[in-house]
């Protein structure tokens, strides 16, 4: 998505704008695998064929109809600035992690503002949808397509995102009826 993106910021000005530099995500991404798989994560993590499929899409929509990529990055970081933060502490829960060791991907210290950025974004977003309600019409459309392959992941990995994300809620009755399970 921010390959695509870095390409299209020269070519096309509708998605240009909404190039933010302090939202990318591969960096952190990238840290995260070598702290959780090492640092030979590319040859020993194994590609997911739902994961495949979406980068697939996001590959095929930057060079069919550019403005569509916009759904995905409104989905991956719109979503992972709000939801996300509640995410991360799943997952330092989940897989025992100290605070912020392997959730790289979660931590938007780069942005100054998360809600000025939030409201960057959506006033763009808005901007989008004034000046060609079919543009408008198509991101809406991706970031469902988007929503959808995230959930073909979840499904991929055997996961399931709201039973987990009840499972940690940092409730005492939910902690101690977890406890009370695995005694």
């Amino acid at each position: 998505m921010e390959r695509e993106m870095s390409r299209l910021e020269l070519t096309n000005p509708q998605v240009a704008r909404f190039q933010f530099q302090a939202l990318h995500r591969t960096a952190a991404l990238e840290r995260d695998l070598v702290f959780l798989a090492g640092k030979d994560w590319r040859l020993t993590v194994p590609e997911m064929e739902e994961g495949e499929a979406y980068a697939e899409r996001v590959h095929q929509v930057a060079y069919t109809e550019p403005v569509r990529l916009v759904g995905h990055l409104y989905t991956r970081y719109m979503g992972d600035m709000a939801g996300g933060q509640i995410l991360a502490r799943i997952a330092e829960r989940s897989l025992g992690l100290q605070t912020g060791a392997g959730l790289d991907f979660y931590d938007f210290s780069g942005v100054e503002d998360l809600a000025v950025m939030k409201e960057l974004f959506r006033n763009r977003l808005d901007e989008l949808g004034s000046n060609s309600p079919a543009s408008c019409n198509a991101v809406i459309e991706e970031a469902v397509a988007a929503f959808q392959y995230n959930i073909a992941i979840f499904e991929q990995l055997k996961g399931n995102a709201l039973l987990s994300f009840f499972r940690n809620l940092p409730l005492p009755w939910v902690r101690a009826a977890r406890l009370k399970a695995a005694h």
